[in-house]
């Protein structure tokens, strides 16, 4: 952080910034952002919903399809049968998941990734993420094998509640 500003101090504004300043002005930005976004969820304490879960599934169609046929086993299961059950998805696949599997998933949080992790896009990110840590869900399922960078932020997000 230091050397960004001592070069920012020391530019002449004639000169082009190098592409390599450019690049760690946008990651200190970027994280700044970040650590901005986590003080205020953690903060922002949530009231946890009995009877609620939030299936966390963003990755992309095709792990959806295999995956579809499970979410019918949960709801119709002794243990969450009585359970409101929200589906945390990548947007790629809404009209799928919203026509097809709307008789065992009650609710649908929508993500789209190119504008998530889009530092110009914070304003997105942070209602996401506001959307997810105030339902308040009791259970969070994961059933990704890879875990992915956004799902696990969304979990991160969501243990401050």
């Amino acid at each position: 952080m230091e050397i960004i500003l001592l070069q920012l101090q020391n530019h002449e504004p004639e000169k082009e910034l190098d592409a390599d300043l450019i690049i760690e002005i946008k990651i200190f930005v970027r994280n700044i952002l970040v650590r901005t976004i986590e003080k205020y969820f953690s903060s922002k304490k949530s009231a946890i919903r009995k009877n609620t879960m939030l299936i966390l599934r963003t990755d992309a169609i095709g792990d959806y399809i295999l995956f579809r046929n499970f979410i019918k086993y949960i709801k119709e299961s002794e243990k969450y049968r009585h359970y409101s059950i929200a589906l945390c998805g990548n947007e790629l696949w809404k009209d799928l998941a919203e026509n097809y599997d709307n008789e065992f998933v009650d609710s649908f949080i929508w993500i789209d990734k190119t504008k998530f992790f889009r530092t110009s896009g914070w304003t997105y990110t942070i209602r996401k993420l506001n959307k997810i840590h105030s339902s308040g869900y009791d259970v969070l399922v994961d059933p990704n094998e890879i875990k992915s960078q956004l799902s696990e932020y969304i979990k991160s997000i969501r243990a401050l509640a």
